[in-house]
């Protein structure tokens, strides 16, 4: 398979994934992995983000943590990114993952079905560099799977709509734009690219969509940047602050490079450049560092809703030979767990705790 990146970060990518880059690129200022207002009221929603959902050798379903279950039961909305397209196929005892992915229909429902979380409330993206690794009739597949499983999904083309999605949820109508910067292999027809694109995002007027269809607060789920990369770099950053300050996005939540990013604050809105990997196949000991993002949103009368609080959640991927776990990063051994905090020293500025709470 055709890699999609520049020659010079092809030829390291070898190296980044099995120790991932810390390279500050554009001397990035750190910002707390916490913030709260202190208040907490009643009409708040809270909304937590993950990040790539992917198959594992031998399509081994990770076991969730009960502290991570009731985290994710707890929230009004899990958003994440289904980085392998979904397929009816059975899981495979004796699958191995490289490059081409795709997950099994049970592999999916099983991490729903742990979580107790509705299968409603559940918002997955389908717009990843993935989207057409097999063949285009396997792209065509996973919106109806994730349809018929009551997922909502996002980042599916269509030519004839603005890429955005809306949720209407309690007193709340949230959009959610989800697109890909990257592309594996281009195998799709000339009317349908698979995936939204950049492209087709910087073409619209986000601050006027949203007066027209009346939305509370707009997400954005870039899957860009490079993999295996700590930071983001220049042309990701600039990217990021027109989408918010020009365009009218209020809040990025990024995906892509497996490894947690830091995050961002611009005039008018917010920026996580990337929550790594929610369970995954990575190799090196920081790719199994499993950040969720939780936001809370407030109404405020005559006013734009608030950013009432943001926390980082980290939990750990343990693999037990043929059994993947995903535990809170508490309970990691005391070696794991101190490299990691180490790890999270030098993307954040740390005020919370290391653990799932």
């Amino acid at each position: 398979m055709p890699s999609p990146y520049p020659w010079h970060y092809t030829l390291r990518w070898p190296m980044y994934f099995n120790w991932p880059s810390m390279r500050n690129h554009t001397a990035m200022q750190l910002v707390s992995d916490q913030y709260q207002d202190g208040i907490h009221e009643a009409d708040d929603i809270r909304l937590l983000f993950c990040g790539d959902i992917m198959v594992q050798n031998k399509d081994r379903i990770p076991h969730l943590h009960p502290v991570l279950c009731q985290l994710i039961r707890s929230a009004d909305l899990f958003i994440g990114n289904c980085e392998a397209p979904v397929g009816y196929h059975a899981p495979n005892a004796r699958a191995r993952y490289r490059f081409v992915f795709h997950m099994p229909r049970d592999y999916l429902a099983n991490i729903i079905e742990q979580t107790g979380l509705p299968a409603h409330r559940w918002l997955l993206s389908m717009a990843n560099n993935h989207t057409g690794d097999k063949d285009y009739e396997a792209c065509l597949q996973p919106y109806d799977i994730l349809t018929g499983m009551g997922v909502i999904p996002l980042g599916r083309f269509r030519a004839d709509t603005p890429p955005l999605r809306i949720v209407q949820h309690k007193e709340w109508r949230l959009g959610f734009v989800a697109w890909t910067d990257w592309m594996n292999r281009e195998i799709f027809p000339p009317h349908d690219p698979g995936a939204f694109r950049t492209q087709h995002i910087l073409q619209h007027p986000w601050r006027c969509l949203k007066q027209k269809y009346r939305l509370d607060y707009l997400f954005g789920m870039p899957h860009w940047e490079y993999e295996f990369q700590h930071f983001p770099h220049r042309k990701t950053r600039a990217l990021a602050k027109m989408l918010v300050d020009q365009l009218g996005m209020d809040f990025l939540v990024g995906i892509h490079t497996h490894t947690l990013q830091p995050m961002e604050w611009f005039e008018r809105g917010f920026c996580a450049y990337s929550l790594g990997n929610f369970c995954g196949l990575g190799r090196a000991w920081s790719v199994k560092l499993i950040p969720l993002l939780e936001i809370r949103l407030r109404k405020v009368i005559g006013s734009h809703p608030l950013l009432a609080g943001y926390k980082m959640h980290y939990f750990f991927q343990q693999d037990q030979g043929a059994a993947v776990n995903i535990i809170p990063l508490e309970e990691a051994s005391e070696a794991e767990r101190s490299r990691l905090k180490q790890r999270l020293s030098r993307i954040f500025t740390m005020q919370g705790k290391e653990d799932g709470g």
